[in-house]
This record gives C-alpha cells, sequence and structure tokens, in this order.
C-alpha cells in the first residue's frame, strides 16, 4: 500500500501525543469507526491447514451495555455480526484494540477490546 509507513507514523505520533484516549486519538487520524467498546467474553479457535479459524464474542461495555458482537475470523477478523446483521466485513479492515493502549489485538489473543473498522 502506498504511504503505509507514513501512515504508521502518523498513528504512532496520534496515539503517543493522545492526551485522553488513544483509541479515539487513533479513531480521529485515519477516521474510523467504532463498532463496539466491550470485553471479550468467549472466544472459539482452532487451526486447520494452517488457519486460525473461530470467533470471538465481544460483550458491550458502558454505553455499548447489552449488545453482544460476533466477529468470524479466518487469520483476521472477517466479519462482525450483531443479531445476525453485517455490521463490517472485509474488504474492511476490524481490528480489535486494547483499550488503554491502542494497541491491535491480533486473531490468536484476547481481552478487554474496543472494535472498530
Amino acid at each position: 500500500m502506498r504511504n503505509s509507513v507514513s501512515l504508521a507514523i502518523k498513528i504512532g505520533q496520534a496515539v503517543a501525543a493522545a492526551e485522553g484516549s488513544p483509541v479515539d486519538a487513533l479513531m480521529a487520524e485515519i477516521g474510523a469507526v467504532r463498532l463496539v467498546t466491550g470485553k471479550v467474553s468467549d472466544v472459539e479457535r482452532r487451526t486447520t491447514s494452517g488457519f486460525v479459524r473461530g470467533s470471538v464474542l465481544v460483550e458491550g461495555l458502558g454505553e455499548d451495555g447489552g449488545r453482544l458482537i460476533r466477529l468470524e475470523l479466518q487469520n483476521e477478523n472477517l466479519v462482525a455480526l450483531e443479531r445476525g446483521q453485517v455490521l463490517a466485513s472485509v474488504p474492511d479492515l476490524i481490528s480489535v484494540l486494547d483499550s488503554e493502549t491502542a494497541d491491535a489485538i491480533v486473531t490468536e489473543q484476547s481481552g478487554t477490546a474496543s472494535g472498530s473498522r
């Protein structure tokens, strides 16, 4: 992707300079949309033919309390669903971020997260 190094530098600078939420700073820098703020409540993963496949359930917290988002994955997050409705899917980039640091949480990890695309 053209200018990807410059973009990575801008994202790092925005997160490092964030006076409030680093997730909010990152989202503002790249124009991302927050799908949900929550915690990972269940993970089902398996490795088949060299691919990590499975699903992750994110239980909404705070303003998103009561929401349940399912991420379907195969080495990356492919689709985000809520009550069977697609919220985002490839080619959108669906990222799960640590809510305190804005670090990406890869499909092999779980924890408290803020989902965005």
